[in-house]
């Protein structure tokens, strides 16, 4: 933000969206990974349960944000605009409070025993909330037809300036054929990517370097996110299918290919945040903060009690070999899941190189002030249930809750 025309104005926006391929790799980069977790004999593993937490999660976000979205949007752009414009938004801010974040170690307690199925729970479902998330917007993303008329926010008409966004169109029957075209593409893609990976393996061991391996990496994120930004699609979810096909089409150097992706995680993540801050609406209107205010809350109302809810029937089914809720330090761990997912920047990035309109700029903000404002009451609620497990009895209530 420092950085960018809120700030010091060093960086334009428009500078960025000049390299918007670039950009569009990255986000396949993300894609890509995200789509290798999807290993079907892993999943088989997994306990029901887990599925069970992720299931109810998203049914209650759909359910949840979905309504406060359509609400909080429609009251935003004074109840004027047609239900088709709204389709992206609020898929926008449904994916992106789908799930939560999968750090643990940043709470306290979070390394002892006790806590250690608690923060596992944790990470395994955030990451499979992941995939939905992009599957969502993805669909609603193939399904909108943009047009060449502005949108106009609440009084901007009066004040004369012109909307933030393209106008759109629902298109079903297109919508199904981009998708099917994008899956196809998708999954040629990782058809290539299998044996690509393969030569690139074996060139890297006998020349003892990993050149190869990145150029193929390179090649799949730029081929895969590049063809569905062409067609209109979500170049996230296009990454993410392939990554889904290689992950699951049987190769010895795939754990291999991985390991050397999974090194550049952090700088990624640092790229994708800076970005987020550049290209984000620097002119933060009370509409916005009233929406991203309303969506934190409501995340803070039911994902910490789901999570623990589901937890604690999965004890219960000893898939963890115990019998009741987390408690202690391991219960002070499902404050956690009030955290934003890290995949909802790269979200509301792809909606921006989409159209990159003022509009979708202020969605930037907005998932971005979400995500401060859960990582607050994270904070908040966490320090309050530390301070409640410290008084005397406290034990008790904690075996309880």
């Amino acid at each position: 933000v420092a950085l960018g025309p809120g700030g010091s104005g060093l960086i334009r926006p428009e500078a960025i969206l000049s390299a918007s391929p670039l950009l569009i790799a990255c986000l396949g980069w993300v894609g890509l990974m995200i789509g290798f977790q999807g290993r079907w004999e892993l999943l088989q593993r997994l306990p029901r349960g887990i599925l069970t937490i992720v299931a109810a999660d998203a049914a209650a976000t759909v359910c949840v944000i979905g309504t406060i979205a359509v609400f909080t949007l429609m009251l935003w752009t004074g109840w004027s605009q047609p239900w088709p414009r709204l389709i992206v938004p609020t898929a926008l801010l449904v994916s992106a409070s789908l799930g939560w974040a999968m750090e643990t170690r940043s709470f306290t307690g979070a390394k002892a025993p006790a806590a250690r199925p608690v923060a596992l729970a944790i990470r395994l479902t955030g990451g499979l909330s992941a995939i939905g998330a992009i599957v969502i917007l993805g669909i609603a993303v193939s399904f909108v037809g943009r047009g060449s008329h502005p949108i106009l926010l609440s009084g901007s008409e009066a004040a004369g300036t012109p909307g933030a966004w393209t106008e759109v169109v629902f298109t079903r029957w297109a919508g199904v054929g981009n998708l099917l075209l994008v899956a196809a593409l998708a999954a040629l893609t990782a058809l290539i990517g299998r044996f690509a990976i393969g030569a690139a393996a074996s060139a890297s061991g006998a020349q003892g370097s990993g050149g190869d391996q990145l150029a193929v990496f390179l090649g799949l994120v730029t081929l895969a996110a590049g063809l569905a930004a062409q067609l209109g699609a979500s170049p996230l979810l296009s990454a993410m299918v392939t990554g889904l096909v290689i992950a699951n089409i049987s190769t010895p150097h795939l754990l291999g290919f991985e390991r050397f992706i999974i090194k550049a995680e952090h700088i990624l993540a640092v790229l994708i945040f800076l970005l987020a801050g550049l290209l984000l609406n620097p002119r933060i209107s009370w509409a916005e903060v009233f929406i991203a205010g309303a969506v934190a809350l409501a995340r803070a109302a039911y994902k910490p009690w789901l999570f623990a809810g589901g937890f604690a029937r999965l004890h219960a089914a000893g898939e963890h070999g115990a019998a009741s809720a987390p408690g202690g330090s391991a219960g002070i761990l499902r404050f956690g899941c009030n955290r934003q997912s890290p995949v909802a920047a790269p979200l509301a990035l792809s909606v921006v190189l989409l159209d990159p309109s003022e509009f979708h700029r202020s969605l930037l903000t907005i998932v971005v002030l979400i995500g401060l404002f859960s990582a607050l009451l994270a904070i908040t609620f966490s320090a309050w249930r530390r301070r409640m497990s410290a008084r005397p009895g406290a034990s008790v209530v904690e075996g309880a809750s």
